[in-house]
């Protein structure tokens, strides 16, 4: 998950599009390489997505472990 989350940064990072927040400081040189609005708001909305989707699997993950309730030779003879 570690590395989606790092990947979809890097995304965001060279797909983005320049954008002028101040009027005296003007976008000079927009990105080559940004991906249009509408391409970008989509991908976008794909990589949460499917950062969720990972969440959850971990948490469904997590939620099967037997816990602290049992002591490992509890947890060693149910399987």
């Amino acid at each position: 998950m570690a590395r989606m989350f790092t990947n979809s940064i890097y995304y965001v990072h060279e797909k983005s599009n320049m954008v002028e927040l101040n009027k005296d400081i003007p976008v000079l040189q927009p990105k080559v390489q940004a991906d249009t609005p509408e391409i970008f708001e989509q991908n976008v909305k794909e990589l949460v997505s499917d950062l969720g989707k990972k969440a959850k699997e971990i948490d469904t993950l997590i939620e099967g472990l037997p816990g602290i309730q049992r002591t490992e030779e509890e947890q060693v003879s149910a399987d």
